[in-house]
């Protein structure tokens, strides 16, 4: 007798529960019913989404399971372009007009049961929108920094998702092992350029918050493995 193996499935609303337990530290997304590790895209094992939810979680004992279980974090690269970045634009930053997050908050997905967390997200300080449960509605610009691990997400789907919010003007790819930045930018309702940059001396402009950033302090301290 085949016994058929049964996969739990969760509603937006539980993965909301989820991240208000872990007081919204960016390990998460959701997407149709599945939570899945952030940093690899991996489907998150029941046995650990089991003791979150119970009345025995604790953090210390969750980071310890975790580990058992291989969980990839963020790299040191990561954490670099991450600081340099939101360092740079809050240098020019106009904070009456625009928001920037880092690692928050979840997105709503128009037509989709899923929630995003972009690397970095932009919004309008005076328009953004959230719905019921905190999701942003109209971000302006979202920000990934790629890895090995998700990188094909992040140009797949993510690409696709990010395109269909209609308030988003661009998403903007950064690689992490070496010099590289893929920009995407609305030019219409479903038409967008491409702009590539892959040196130093070039700069980034998100004229969609009115920000330049030059590509040498994005990757200031960034160690590129040999190969």
């Amino acid at each position: 007798m085949l016994i058929e193996e049964t996969t739990t499935l969760y509603s937006l609303g539980d993965y909301l529960k989820l991240m208000e337990i872990v007081e919204d530290k960016p390990f998460f997304e959701y997407n149709e019913g599945m939570i899945y590790w952030r940093y690899s895209q991996k489907e998150v094992p029941e046995e650990i989404l089991d003791f979150i939810f119970s009345p025995s979680y604790d953090w210390h004992q969750f980071m310890q399971l975790t580990l058992q279980y291989h969980l990839e974090m963020k790299s040191k690269n990561h954490d670099q372009i991450t600081y340099n970045l939101i360092a740079q634009i809050s240098k020019q930053l106009d904070e009456s007009k625009y928001n920037v997050y880092s690692e928050s908050p979840n997105l709503k997905i128009p037509e989709k049961e899923k929630s995003r967390v972009p690397d970095v997200c932009a919004t309008s300080a005076t328009e953004e929108k959230r719905d019921e449960n905190n999701l942003v509605e109209n971000p302006l610009v979202n920000i990934e920094i790629l890895s090995r691990s998700t990188q094909k997400i992040d140009k797949t789907e993510k690409l696709e998702e990010y395109r269909s919010i209609p308030s988003l003007q661009e998403y903007i790819m950064i690689e992490q092992e070496k010099i590289g930045i893929e920009q995407h930018i609305r030019k219409g309702k479903n038409k967008w350029e491409v702009n590539l940059l892959d040196e130093k001396d070039k700069k980034l402009q998100i004229k969609a918050i009115e920000v330049e950033v030059e590509l040498a302090k994005i990757y200031n301290k960034v160690v590129f493995k040999k190969k």
